[in-house]
């Protein structure tokens, strides 16, 4: 028996200076937080007894990359649907696994409670469709790379059992970028409705079949507009004048020096992303010819006129000449009033039709007719002749119409 109780006595007092001895190395070993070579928060065993984490403090950087359809210099795409692409890496030696989250809407910043993971089949790419159109406020999408192992692990609460068989950090920095990659995309699928009005004074031509103005100037006004654009998002116009391309803005376009005969004025209204309308506005209208002559006829610079100015002689017999093609309509453009005499007009060899001037009252733009819209298609010279002059009297002329 005394032999037994000294062996238990020698075999306790060994076990205890073994516990002592090993407690030193125990705690000295472990560390209480991530030093800044940890690269992976998987715990690590110094010892066959005990475990010890570490804060992983360095997450992935995130890179955006393709967005697909690329929106044009406006940030617009014409389409319902748009895919993007990212990639991430570590800036250390860390060789976890990176995963992606994304959010995509019109918050103006990420929020927390929507990131999800990426819809993208290759893991490096989001998409989203039935997208409705934005106008000018943007989708948004971020993007966050993720250290998919570390991020499992809340290393401050890890351990299971105390010091100094396991230690932690007192703190776990996240383990993704939280600095997300972002793109912005701008969303109008619709195309855009252009209007035309013609905005210069124009003319009825009485008796005439046609239901095209004529204009009282060579310098013609339209205004153009749109369903879409403001004065922050302009639509842009391509205008053409009789199918030759002109300069056109929205608002009032002055289309100047604009010859006689009929004209077509058609504008096509293109929005921010790119939509053209595919069925352009046009307005048509007639253009006076202006009558110009030498002596003895004289011209006169007067506002009121057509393109400013009107003929005047009073010598019976003076005669001005215009050309004429495929004329059924002939209108003469000249004032009206007292001491104003008579002339004739004719085109090609067409019998001398007379036009009276006198009226008791001044006016300035009178619309006489010559030929109407049943009388017979013809080509020719237009004469216009004085015919008479009353006594301190003259002739004024200033433009002639035409058309078939």
């Amino acid at each position: 028996m005394t032999t037994t109780h000294h062996v238990r006595h020698r075999a306790a007092a060994t076990a205890a200076v073994l516990v002592a001895s090993l407690l030193p190395v125990l705690v000295a070993g472990a560390p209480a937080r991530a030093d800044a070579g940890c690269t992976s928060e998987q715990p690590t065993n110094p010892t066959p007894v005990t475990m010890a984490y570490c804060d992983d403090s360095s997450a992935p950087e995130t890179t955006m990359g393709a967005t697909s359809p690329t929106p044009n210099g406006r940030g617009y795409i014409k389409v319902d649907h748009v895919s993007f692409s990212f990639s991430g890496a570590y800036t250390d030696a860390d060789a976890d696994p990176i995963t992606y989250q994304c959010q995509f809407g019109t918050a103006t910043q990420p929020v927390e409670a929507s990131w999800e993971a990426c819809n993208g089949t290759d893991g490096t790419s989001a998409s989203y469709g039935n997208l409705q159109d934005s106008g000018a406020l943007p989708y948004r999408f971020f993007v966050r790379a993720v250290d998919s192992v570390d991020n499992a692990i809340t290393v401050n609460t890890a351990c299971a059992v105390p010091e100094p068989f396991c230690t932690q950090p007192a703190t776990d920095t996240p383990d993704y970028d939280e600095s997300p990659a972002t793109a912005t995309v701008r969303v109008d699928t619709m195309t855009p409705t252009t209007y035309v009005f013609l905005e210069s004074k124009t003319y009825e031509v009485y008796g005439d079949d046609s239901t095209n103005p004529m204009v009282g100037s060579p310098a013609v006004q339209v205004r153009l507009a749109s369903n879409e654009g403001d004065a922050d998002h302009p639509v842009k116009y391509a205008c053409t004048l009789d199918e030759a391309s002109v300069e056109c803005a929205d608002g009032i376009t002055t289309l100047t020096k604009v010859g006689p005969g009929r004209h077509r004025f058609e504008a096509a209204a293109t929005d921010q992303a790119g939509n053209t309308d595919p069925t352009p506005d046009s307005v048509v209208f007639y253009s006076p010819r202006n009558l110009t002559g030498s002596a003895p006829w004289r011209t006169v610079r007067q506002g009121g006129y057509y393109a400013g100015d009107f003929l005047q002689t009073d010598q019976v017999g003076a005669q001005l000449k215009a050309p004429g093609k495929n004329v059924r309509v002939l209108r003469l453009i000249a004032p009206a009033g007292p001491q104003l005499g008579k002339v004739e007009v004719r085109i090609g060899h067409s019998i001398w039709r007379t036009v009276n001037l006198a009226a008791t009252t001044y006016e300035r733009f009178h619309i006489y007719k010559v030929r109407g819209a049943y009388d017979p298609l013809v080509s020719g010279t237009i004469r216009i002749r004085v015919k008479s002059v009353p006594r301190n009297g003259f002739v004024r002329v200033d433009a002639v119409y035409t058309r078939q």
